[in-house]
């Protein structure tokens, strides 16, 4: 749980902002063998090592690889405020559209600020592009996760993904859901932006087609893992492991949380 390098006092205000705002009610995700998916960090049958969707995405085949990281910042627990600023984000007429838009926003540069790093250690590779996951099936306008994170990455170019107009399974693993425009050189490590990561297929849909575009690394980080209490023992996973306000230093990618140096 390391800084990252160059931090100055902006950043450390934006941080502190971020978890004034939000540490009463968002929560970290935690990967936890035999209890939590080690890809997408949702609650497993006990000893299991991925959710079904994880592991029905990875024995996909050849022609259809996974991402090679996935990067989740926080739960979106069902019925509760983590969960209302997520949808309300982007909500055609949502209520309280600054103030969820403004997290939103936050939680993504601060998990950048800190966590891009960590990633292109994993990887050996320093990310080279980025893109967003569009709505499927597209829709008109400007997504505003692309608007909330396009000023961030303005350093970097951009894989602009096009989603396809119909999908009759939008939720599934697919290649034709999303088409690359354009393709990549060799060696690209492409971060796939995700806000929030339901059963993954829209995420690993848009990662196989950054792979398809020639990406050599696909990362995906999402802002958030949607969960439901009600589900299994959910209710008890949090009662027992969520009990703690967000903590920005907490890696995404690690079992542990800590920072790989």
């Amino acid at each position: 749980m390391s800084e990252a390098p160059g931090a100055s006092d902006p950043q450390h205000q934006l941080e502190a902002t971020l978890v004034s705002a939000t540490g009463g009610y968002l929560r970290n995700t935690l990967r936890i063998p035999g209890e939590t998916c080690l890809i997408c960090t949702t609650t497993v049958d006990p000893g299991a090592t991925y959710c079904w969707p994880c592991a029905s995405h990875r024995s996909a085949g050849s022609d259809r690889p996974t991402a090679d990281y996935v990067g989740i910042l926080t739960y979106a627990i069902e019925n509760t405020q983590s969960h209302y600023v997520m949808r309300g984000y982007k909500a055609p007429q949502p209520v309280r559209i600054k103030e969820h838009r403004n997290i939103v926003s936050l939680l993504c540069f601060v998990g950048l600020w800190h966590h891009a790093r960590c990633v292109e250690r994993l990887a050996g590779r320093r990310i080279t592009h980025w893109a967003t996951v569009p709505s499927l099936p597209a829709k008109s306008g400007e997504h505003p996760l692309h608007a909330l994170v396009s000023p961030m990455l303005s350093r970097l170019p951009e894989l602009a993904l096009a989603a396809a107009t119909t999908a009759t399974a939008p939720r599934a693993f697919r290649a034709d859901h999303f088409r690359a425009v354009g393709s990549l050189p060799p060696g690209s490590h492409v971060l796939v932006i995700d806000d929030t990561w339901t059963s993954g297929g829209h995420a690993q849909s848009a990662a196989l087609t950054a792979r398809r575009a020639g990406a050599a690394t696909v990362s995906v980080l999402s802002l958030a893992r949607y969960f439901k209490p009600t589900y299994g023992d959910n209710k008890e996973f949090i009662a027992k492991h969520l009990t703690r306000d967000y903590d920005p230093t907490w890696c995404p990618w690690t079992d542990d949380g800590s920072c790989p140096s």
